[in-house]
């Protein structure tokens, strides 16, 4: 991983200081964690959409949470390795930081102009429906997938990596005061509101203005 800049969620797990979140401080002791650390080191913080509400600061935290929710479903290496792309990622076609229901359509498409080295072709269609599916209906899934061409022995990765993204960028609404974990897939999930407010917190009194 290069080295974090002072201020960054990376930063502040790197330095132990979120070790204080149960949650944070299991995943850093297991084999999910060096897979965060890869995906940040990959991070290209230059194709995010550049907000206080929608930007790098969220979509870190998004991936930490994605990491908690791979390490707490026992994803395989490769499964979280594609997640972790997806939350870098799902964002990138945002104009607003209002509804802007298009921009999982509009993220999915930009994902095909960054350079992400060994991802396969069916991974790629999988990731880009996910990633169109995240801000819209869940039932969506199936024709986003249709529309990549998802082939069939790939629609289930496709409904997990859905189903994990839209938790974690759910979760991360605690920064706007909307979290409602009803609407959460996971039954795991549900359980960390506490731990994603800590998370929020805690990056808010220590991460960059």
């Amino acid at each position: 991983m290069k080295d974090a800049k002072p201020g960054t969620v990376p930063e502040l797990l790197s330095a132990g200081a979120l070790d204080d979140v149960a949650a944070v401080a299991e995943l850093r002791r297991s084999a999910y964690y060096p897979l965060l650390r890869g995906a940040y080191g990959r991070l290209r913080t230059e194709r995010l959409y550049v907000s206080d509400v929608h930007g790098q600061a969220h979509i870190e935290r998004v991936m930490l949470l994605g990491a908690i929710i791979a390490m707490q479903q026992g994803f395989t290496p490769r499964q979280t390795e594609l997640l972790l792309i997806a939350c870098s990622y799902h964002d990138i076609g945002r104009v607003n930081d209002l509804r802007d229901e298009g921009h999982g359509k509009r993220s999915a498409d930009a994902l095909i102009r960054i350079p992400i080295p060994e991802l396969g072709e069916d991974e790629l269609r999988c990731l880009r429906a996910a990633i169109a599916t995240h801000s819209t209906k869940d039932a969506l899934i199936e024709g986003f997938a249709d529309e990549y061409r998802v082939p069939d022995g790939s629609r289930e990765l496709c409904r997990l990596l859905c189903k994990a993204l839209k938790d974690a960028d759910n979760l991360d609404r605690v920064r706007i005061r909307d979290l409602d974990v009803r609407h959460l897939r996971f039954a795991e999930s549900k359980s960390l509101d506490a731990a994603t407010e800590a998370i929020f917190q805690k990056c808010r009194s220590l991460t960059r203005p």
